[in-house]
């Protein structure tokens, strides 16, 4: 009786574990059919979109360049691609964003904030001193926050920055991290002395809206930032006086 008992258990077991396989086998089935096709079509567009950014990158740059991942982006479908650009100094990558064609690339973006970085930077360290970070940013770029430009790396900075490819509605800001004790006076004096050298430096276009910050990390429990909207409209240090304004952070312990 035990024996048939144990055969009859077998038994069970045997057929659990064939149900289970057949269970496991259709829903990989299920899966496969759903989801091949998507893999299907994700293989061929990761291919057009490589290519049109190929013939993209040959015509418009004159740097190597590699591929990285190619990814959507969600507006409209849009899909962009990862380059790897060489002898482009302080760039790491960049992306070509692409809708049945290339709609546009962050290249100039990036390295025009790294080429200011670089033009401002032994100014702003006389002014800042050598242990203050030196930060830029570029807003308000058309389609997806980003502009096509035919330039190579040795556009000069003025050209990139006034071309009419960037719309009015472009602004730039700029940031300096301050990691020492000052008092918002001597702040705002050297403010004052930045923007007299960003004014003179004529870099930047004047019809285009530029902010300027500074943050100084005291190392007690808060953190000041002193800001101006627009250094167009500051014409002296009385105006920086009242036009600057000031924000106190507490820091977590």
């Amino acid at each position: 009786m035990r024996g048939k008992v144990r055969m009859s258990g077998r038994k069970v077991f045997r057929i659990a574990v064939q149900v289970l396989r057949i269970v496991i086998l259709s829903i990989a089935l299920i899966i496969l059919v759903l989801v091949g096709p998507l893999v299907l079509y994700r293989t061929v567009k990761n291919i057009q979109v490589k290519r049109l950014a190929r013939e993209y990158l040959t015509d418009t740059y004159d740097f190597q360049w590699k591929f990285g991942k190619v990814e959507y982006y969600t507006p409209l479908g849009t899909m962009f691609v990862e380059v790897f650009p060489e002898d482009a100094r302080g760039m790491e990558k960049f992306e070509i964003y692409v809708y049945k064609e290339v709609i546009a690339d962050t290249f100039i973006k990036e390295y025009t904030q790294i080429r200011l970085e670089e033009l401002m930077e032994g100014d702003f360290k006389e002014i800042w001193g050598e242990e203050s970070e030196i930060n830029v940013a570029i807003h308000g770029f058309a389609e997806l926050d980003h502009t096509p430009l035919r330039y190579s790396v040795d556009t000069p900075l003025k050209e990139i920055l006034r071309t009419e490819e960037q719309p009015a509605t472009s602004r730039y800001h700029i940031n300096v991290d301050l990691e020492q004790e000052e008092e918002a006076e001597a702040v705002k004096e050297r403010m004052w002395n930045t923007i007299l050298f960003l004014k003179e430096a004529d870099v930047f276009p004047d019809d285009r809206q530029m902010s300027f910050s500074v943050m100084v990390y005291s190392g007690d429990e808060s953190e000041k930032r002193y800001s101006v909207e627009n250094i167009w409209e500051i014409d002296g240090e009385t105006d920086l006086d009242w036009k600057c304004e000031e924000y106190t952070y507490e820091t977590e312990e």
